[in-house]
């Protein structure tokens, strides 16, 4: 899927947090010798290359990896969640302010007709009910270029409802991963 690639090669262009899978190579063992044989390349048709390049693949998420501090929470086909276990902070009362990003393999809409791929935010956690406040957050499109930002001035959070996402959707899986990470690490107070 021509879009999938394009996605993951705008991600490593756009962020040092993420990079390619490493793959390993198979090399002969100490004392065998190894053959080979130059072959001509095979020819393609075009249609060929097209519809391969048109047919789905399984997922996204192989072709992916975290890098540290950054810890990856959640992730399917459509969506990467990973969490910045080194800027998140757990507050006094229980909760957490966590640094989440989302990687989406599609366009999200946002306000006047604009779409992104990529969202780093700072959203308060309350990992007891699974319920989110935002605090900020800045949007990136296809292409690594900052589409939006908004944030929430403190004084004014506490005005602010509790999110709650609709129980088994990715959203409400993904915060409930972070906050699995978010508990099992136990970030500075």
């Amino acid at each position: 899927m021509r879009y999938k690639s394009i996605f993951v090669m705008s991600v490593m262009a756009l962020t040092p947090f993420f990079a390619e899978a490493q793959t390993t190579s198979k090399t002969p063992a100490k004392g065998t010798a190894s053959k080979t044989t130059a072959k001509p390349a095979a020819k393609t048709s075009t249609a060929k290359t097209k519809a391969a390049a048109s047919q789905p693949k399984k997922e996204l998420a192989p072709a992916v990896k975290v890098q540290a501090p950054w810890r990856l929470a959640y992730n399917d086909p459509q969506l990467i969640v990973a969490v910045d276990t080194s800027q998140t902070e757990r507050l006094p009362d229980g909760s957490y302010r966590a640094k989440l990003r989302w990687l989406y393999t599609k366009d999200q809409k946002i306000e006047d007709n604009k779409t992104y791929r990529m969202m780093v935010e700072t959203r308060l956690l309350d990992c007891k009910k699974v319920r989110s406040k935002p605090i900020s957050a800045t949007v990136y499109d296809a292409n690594g270029n900052k589409v939006s930002t908004f944030t929430t001035p403190d004084d004014e959070l506490q005005y602010l409802l509790w999110g709650k996402r609709t129980p088994g959707s990715r959203n409400d899986n993904a915060l409930a991963k972070s906050c699995d990470i978010l508990s099992a690490t136990r970030p500075k107070k």
